[in-house]
């Protein structure tokens, strides 16, 4: 019963399929949603979920710039303010161990950028900053070798080194034009693969090298 337009998301961790949207995070049990925690919920437009270890981190969306983290074990549920970055209507994440990457505006300097947040013990730190080229990204993934994936909206696939900083253009065409919610960008086994959304069942497999 829930829309994927964009206040909805999915995410596999803790060896479950999990599911965000207004009411809270779910998990999948014998064909049935269970309610994990709603102190942890979609706020609105842009918002998504990852697994990170042992947490559930929600980014909740438009009009609330703030991380919520949920251990399922504990029960223990935190808030980390956003300070100085506005949430996006295509907000997009990615995870590399501790890791979670999150799409943002930085608004005091109006760019977009890709912030890094070290969540360990139940709480959040920054641990990097990326300059992209447009705040809506409508995919992002970490790869190999400590890069960074995104595919920008009406735009092309873009690469982030996440150590030195370094931005290219990945010579791969699209034959579609991203625009949509529901857009996906995964890493996998050396490979791209983009799962579309507005109402089609498209999945493209590409190679980050071209």
């Amino acid at each position: 019963g829930t829309l994927f337009n964009g206040s909805a998301d999915v995410a596999v961790g803790l060896g479950r399929l999990h599911l965000l949207n207004s009411t809270g995070v779910y998990y999948l049990q014998a064909g049935s949603w269970v309610r994990v925690t709603g102190a942890c919920r979609a706020t609105g437009r842009g918002a998504r979920l990852e697994v990170v270890r042992d947490t559930l981190v929600v980014v909740p969306g438009v009009g609330n710039s703030s991380i919520c983290l949920y251990n399922p074990t504990s029960g223990a549920a935190s808030l980390y303010s956003l300070t100085g970055y506005g949430v996006t209507e295509y907000t997009s994440t990615a995870v590399a161990g501790d890791v979670v990457y999150v799409s943002l505006c930085d608004v005091a300097r109006a760019r977009p950028v890709v912030a890094a947040y070290r969540v360990t013990g139940g709480t959040v730190g920054p641990a990097g900053l990326y300059n992209v080229t447009g705040c809506r990204l409508v995919g992002l993934a970490y790869g190999s070798t400590g890069r960074l994936y995104y595919v920008l909206e009406y735009g092309g696939i873009y690469e982030v080194d996440t150590v030195t900083g370094e931005l290219r253009l990945v010579p791969a065409l699209l034959p579609f034009t991203p625009r949509g919610y529901g857009d996906r960008l995964e890493y996998y086994g050396g490979y791209l693969v983009i799962v579309r959304g507005d109402g089609t069942t498209e999945l493209y497999i590409l190679s980050p090298t071209g």
